[in-house]
């Protein structure tokens, strides 16, 4: 990969973090009793391993014993999370401020334009539920029986509508930068 597309993925991904903390603010997580979001692998940075090995006072053998598994694509804390706490009918991280990066993005992805797990979050479904508001405005036919079908579908003319192909030739990062689009639309009627 040539350091100008390097530079333009940190570019994105600094972008992407800076909007997704704006849109943050506007949504609040349920504090679910059993939360899902828990429950899936999480993808450590070295910085995430480090704060994390600091916020548990373990050496790096304990701690990927401990709490990581690798796979081809990198390294994850195991699920579910050893970090989270269930007292009566609230579970809270005991790890909060030293946090992974996917965790604190949360229902957003670390990967630029995309909204995570909208069928089990209910956080991602409020945010799901204003892109809709965006969808039905645009007056994008629903043509799938299929509930997630017509939401595929849905979102997919919402993505050309609001960013058609350029012409640029990089299909995924016209991907990222439509899905980014979308996500600043909804910042600005937040803020409005």
């Amino acid at each position: 990969m040539s350091e100008a597309i390097i530079a333009l993925l940190r570019a994105q991904q600094d972008d992407w973090f800076a909007l997704v903390k704006k849109l943050s603010k506007h949504y609040r997580c349920h504090r679910c009793k059993d939360p899902t979001c828990c429950q899936i692998a999480c993808q450590l940075t070295e910085q995430d391993v480090g704060m994390l090995m600091q916020a548990t006072n373990k050496n790096p053998r304990e701690f990927f014993r401990e709490y990581c598994q690798v796979t081809k694509i990198g390294l994850y804390l195991k699920p579910p999370c050893a970090f989270l706490r269930k007292e009566k009918n609230e579970s809270r991280c005991i790890v909060h401020n030293s946090r992974p990066y996917m965790c604190t993005v949360y229902p957003f992805s670390s990967y630029p334009g995309m909204l995570l797990n909208v069928d089990i979050c209910p956080m991602s479904q409020d945010i799901a539920k204003d892109i809709k508001e965006i969808v039905d405005e645009l007056g994008i036919p629903e043509d799938n029986e299929d509930p997630r079908g017509k939401a595929t579908q849905q979102m997919l003319g919402v993505l050309d509508k609001l960013a058609p192909k350029s012409g640029m030739g990089d299909e995924e990062h016209m991907n990222i930068m439509t899905g980014v689009s979308v996500f600043r639309i909804l910042l600005e009627r937040k803020t409005i």
